[in-house]
């Protein structure tokens, strides 16, 4: 009987620490805050890729003057034509700039050189359809992104003037386009 309380006893005491063990972890729970955040930047994509620095997205489009004859005098113009596959889209009124080289055979001014002679054809870039604002070399030129930040334009237009002496064939420049944003 002694045995029994004592063991009695003992098992109370066990139940009663258990009971305040489980009170003091019921009792326990807590709450508290996180965040969760994301920071989001303007930007463009060009072909639906995300550029890193420094890449390329190959042939853009291409300005054509078109046929003419080698003893025409005629100024001919031109709008920049994208390629098939360009497509340009920003973040609506990001401030989008461009800026293009001097091209293959630059002297002091853009050339078109003849495909095998040393001839060549001076032509002149334009970020206006009437032609009046030029780009010059390396120029920064604002992109509008306001019209339609989805299928982009480039502002690009060119002219050049034939000189009548020209020796028949293809004449032929390639241009590196920079966009900034």
């Amino acid at each position: 009987m002694v045995v029994d309380l004592i063991r009695n006893h003992c098992l109370q005491k066990f139940i009663l620490m258990m009971g305040i063990l489980f009170q003091a972890n019921s009792h326990a729970a807590t709450s508290t805050n996180f965040q969760i955040n994301a920071n989001i930047t303007n930007g463009c994509l060009i072909n639906n890729t995300v550029l890193t620095n420094g890449a390329s997205v190959g042939n853009l489009g291409a300005l054509d003057f078109g046929s003419d004859s080698a003893l025409s005098t005629s100024t001919k113009v031109s709008t920049f034509l994208p390629a098939n596959n360009f497509l340009l889209s920003c973040t609506p009124n990001v401030a989008l700039t461009m800026r293009i080289n001097g091209g293959l055979t630059f002297m002091s001014t853009r050339h078109l050189k003849h495909q095998s002679t040393n001839t060549t054809i001076p032509y002149y870039l334009f970020s206006d359809s009437a032609r009046t604002q030029s780009i010059g070399l390396n120029q920064a030129i604002s992109v509008n992104t306001v019209i339609s930040s989805a299928n982009i334009n480039l502002p690009l237009y060119g002219r050049l003037t034939l000189p009548g002496n020209l020796i028949a064939g293809n004449y032929l420049d390639t241009l590196t386009v920079t966009l900034e944003w």
